[in-house]
């Protein structure tokens, strides 16, 4: 084997390995620095894309309340159509074989006069088994 260090004083036996705690102290505190940046960078783009689905679920629940809301002016139409008197006595006439009312077919309602039967005692106040000290209101001091 060739020795190329031209003396001993140039050969490196005296090389020991050492731990340099100020460069693992650096070494630490870039790799914290680098942990902290990317945790900051995964939260934003975390909050950013909570934002956009946010926005999209926004705009899906306004085009759903535009089509509800038109659906229920379609809805509110049809009712007041179907409602109509004119198509009711249509269908009436037409599907049911209805006729209108023949003026001997009326009757008028009759009204009884209800001042002439009115009578000026109380219905229990005649009543079998009431005394009259029982119809007297009872004093609670």
């Amino acid at each position: 084997m060739m020795d190329w260090a031209g003396s001993m004083e140039s050969r490196n036996y005296a090389i020991r390995r050492e731990i340099d705690t100020r460069n693992l102290f650096d070494l630490l505190l870039i790799s914290l620095s680098i942990g902290m940046m990317a945790g900051v960078f995964l939260f934003h783009s975390w909050v950013h894309a909570k934002m956009v689905e946010t926005g999209y679920r926004a705009q899906n629940f306004q085009a759903e309340e535009r089509a509800l809301v038109n659906d229920q002016e379609k809805l509110t139409l049809e009712e007041q159509t179907l409602m109509s008197p004119d198509r009711i006595d249509a269908i009436a006439q037409a599907d049911l074989g209805m006729q209108p009312p023949r003026p001997s077919q009326l009757l008028t309602p009759v009204f009884q006069d209800i001042e002439h039967n009115r009578t000026t005692t109380l219905a229990l106040a005649n009543a079998p088994g009431v005394t009259a000290e029982a119809r007297k209101p009872q004093s609670t001091f």
